[in-house]
């Protein structure tokens, strides 16, 4: 296997139908651990549900928004409006 700690499609293209469960966190830049709204960082989302579905994946799916001392309430919305829709095409 390749190096999958970098490149989430890559990941996925790699593990296949061995993935039993996926959990999206979007950040802002490499190395960084805050969180942002989903499709607001640098995680290449899009290419990760594509390569989900090429793979067949029919399981749950999961995202994290910290709080980062802000009501997290809009970014959860737009993060689950965000995966709904690229899922659902």
């Amino acid at each position: 296997m390749g190096d999958l700690l970098g490149d989430p499609v890559q990941a996925v293209r790699e593990l296949g139908d061995r993935i039993v469960h996926v959990h999206f966190k979007d950040v802002p830049a490499v190395g960084s651990y805050d969180c942002v709204a989903i499709g607001q960082g640098i995680v290449d989302v899009p290419g990760v549900i594509g390569e989900l579905q090429a793979c067949g994946y029919d399981g749950w799916l999961s995202s994290e928004v910290e709080t980062g001392g802000h009501d997290p309430t809009e970014d959860i919305l737009s993060s689950v409006e965000m995966i709904r829709r690229l899922w659902n095409g």
